[in-house]
């Protein structure tokens, strides 16, 4: 009597089979060497999801693994208490955060299902099952800063300096850049850790294309490994020649935009300074959303182009937006404190 596969071997290992591997033993060994190329930051949070199964269960063989064990995972997710960075107070995730996390467990995991016209290179070391449902998350609308918020956020960036005459001077604190980074932000709509890494070489203010009046910004998003090319309107445009003839104190040699602006306490104190000296609420992050908000009152759906969030599908064979993205972009309403920072800059040259 023949007695049923429990799937692949592994290739010159004859005593162990695939379904017998935990799933970071598949991941590591036969899905990894695979896949197409993805981005850094994308591959880490596959990595995160691998390491909060490893925490959240008793690491498995993937043959045992069904339905039942990914709802006790979720579950896991959401009643785990959980410390975010570097914060001393111990939270639970939202039903988005652990929304995210299963759906890159979902990617993790599928090569492991059984071949089918969906899943051409499936393993065959566990039984296909249903995945659960997405958890239900409450629908509210994103908050974006108005112009009058805009303008007083420009106005009162000098707050990013130091409160004591003791404490060391960085980039952080100069008033400029934050002018800067809040002009490129509403205009250019980059993510907030892509756009505080941009290099200098990233800014091209002097273009031979026509289309490009004012220049243009050119990187490689981190989260998607996405090359953007995002045109420059004038405002943006005389806040970035302003510091790239006049750079920074003590920052001059550096080849990035923003040097000393990173992810942490020091950042995220500066902003509250500014925020608390001009009577607004709102993290910086929430600048994108106000970018792709006010775009898209412009010209429809060019916000979401610009933040690479746009997904045209087949219509992308057929549709050039350019001239819509070039309508958006210099087209954008300028709150009244931008507009007359950039005659001032423009007053200097």
């Amino acid at each position: 009597m023949r007695v049923p596969s429990r799937g692949k071997q592994i290739p010159g290992v004859h005593t162990r089979m695939l379904s017998d591997l935990t799933l970071e033993q598949i991941w590591n060994s036969r899905v990894v060497p695979d896949m197409e190329p993805v981005a850094e930051n994308t591959m880490l949070e596959y990595r995160s999801t691998i390491n909060l199964w490893n925490d959240l269960t008793d690491n498995p063989p993937v043959g045992t693994i069904g339905r039942q064990t990914i709802r006790d995972f979720r579950d896991k997710l959401m009643s785990t208490p959980f410390r975010r960075g570097k914060k001393k107070k111990a939270g639970k995730r939202s039903h988005s955060t652990v929304n995210r996390i299963m759906r890159d467990l979902h990617v993790i995991m599928s090569p492991c299902w059984p071949a089918d016209r969906m899943n051409l290179g499936g393993l065959g070391a566990m039984p296909f099952f249903q995945w659960p449902k997405s958890l239900t998350v409450q629908k509210k609308l994103p908050f974006v800063f108005s112009p009058h918020d805009l303008s007083k956020l420009y106005l009162k960036v000098d707050a990013c300096r130091q409160p004591s005459k003791f404490a060391r001077t960085t980039p952080m604190n100069e008033p400029r850049l934050w002018r800067l980074a809040l002009a490129l932000a509403l205009n250019s709509a980059p993510r907030t850790w892509d756009m505080f890494a941009l290099p200098k070489s990233a800014v091209r203010l002097k273009e031979d294309d026509e289309n490009f009046q004012y220049g243009s910004l050119v990187f490689v998003a981190k989260k998607t490994g996405k090359l953007h090319r995002i045109p420059l309107n004038e405002c943006a445009a005389r806040h970035l020649d302003d510091i790239l003839r006049r750079p920074v104190r003590g920052t001059s040699a550096s080849e990035l935009l923003f040097p000393g602006f990173n992810k942490g306490a020091a950042f995220y104190s500066t902003w509250r300074r500014i925020t608390a000296a001009a009577g607004v609420s709102g993290t910086f992050e929430s600048m994108r959303k106000t970018s792709v908000t006010r775009h898209n009152t412009v010209v429809w759906q060019a916000g979401y182009w610009l933040s690479g969030h746009l997904e045209p599908g087949v219509f992308g064979h057929y549709d050039n937006p350019s001239e819509r993205i070039f309508e958006a972009v210099y087209g954008l309403p300028q709150p009244q404190a931008f507009r007359e920072g950039m005659l001032n800059l423009a007053a200097m040259v």
